[in-house]
């Protein structure tokens, strides 16, 4: 297991610094834990890209990862729309497989706490996964939690696949 772990802590770096890269310094978000494991607090959004939420919602629906993480936290808040945990689970999954790390980090919170869907731990452990290899450090902890409440064979599993993640890039496609 800790040779997979010394592939996916390599392979991470590379794609992290791809993502970096290619998505820019402005992507961070800035997200505190409560104690609970939610998340609390807003990404960081300088006021000069603050858009309504149809704007947004084009910009995600045209496939901006950015954008996608926010629409997401725009239903975990209920701000501009209703508040929808599925939809919200839905723009996450969607901006972390194109590689954006926050919205790596709120897809596991999405599983572990079962907000939007079934809780999946594994699933949560595979996010958190790599939340923490690009960069997300807030996401070690969590994962570590996890591994010691999850099978080895499955852990080993969402390792394996975590190794193999490839950001998938989107355009157009509406949810």
């Amino acid at each position: 297991m800790i040779h997979k772990l010394s592939k996916l802590t390599a392979l991470a770096g590379a794609a992290a610094l791809v993502l970096c890269l290619s998505l820019g310094p402005a992507l961070a978000a800035s997200t505190e834990s409560n104690g609970d494991d939610e998340l609390v607090g807003k990404p960081k959004i300088p006021a000069s890209e603050a858009q309504p939420f149809a704007t947004l919602r084009t910009r995600a629906e045209a496939g901006d990862p950015k954008a996608q993480f926010q629409v997401g936290k725009a239903y975990i808040r209920g701000v501009e729309v209703g508040q929808h945990f599925t939809k919200a689970r839905q723009w996450f999954l969607r901006s972390a497989n194109q590689g954006y790390a926050p919205a790596m980090l709120e897809a596991a919170e999405m599983y572990v706490n079962g907000r939007g869907g079934d809780k999946d731990q594994v699933r949560a452990y595979y996010w958190y996964l790599l939340a923490a290899a690009n960069g997300i450090s807030s996401a070690v902890p969590r994962r570590n939690r996890l591994l010691e409440r999850i099978e080895p064979k499955e852990a080993e599993k969402a390792q394996d696949q975590a190794a193999d993640f490839k950001p998938r890039l989107e355009r157009g496609a509406k949810p």
